[in-house]
């Protein structure tokens, strides 16, 4: 099986900045590091098996979701590639509407 690349969008690279950035200032380097090493697993997963999130027609087609507790990772699969979106807290209400706002 042929990986997919994975395109990380600059929304998406901004989010996972800011919420490293949070976690070292709240909870230290190591939980940082460990969270982020957790978000390369889950692009890596993708690559493989991109169709693995649970789907989220609400907001927009091909759009799927995995979670990093506590945070999800939205994405879009096509048949080039997975293009990561954004990554937001859990807690955090996700519209279409804001997809396409804060793209």
């Amino acid at each position: 099986m042929t990986p997919r690349p994975v395109i990380v969008s600059p929304e998406a690279e901004a989010d996972i900045d800011a919420l490293t950035d949070r976690l070292i200032a709240k909870a230290g380097h190591e939980r940082a590091r460990v969270w982020s090493g957790r978000i390369i697993a889950q692009l890596e997963r993708l690559a493989y098996f991109p169709d693995s999130g649970a789907s989220r027609p609400r907001l927009g087609k091909s759009i799927r979701i995995v979670v990093v507790w506590p945070f999800v990772m939205i994405y879009r699969s096509d048949e080039d590639a997975v293009r990561l979106l954004r990554v937001v807290h859990g807690r955090r209400k996700i519209t279409r509407r804001r997809l396409r706002k804060d793209r």
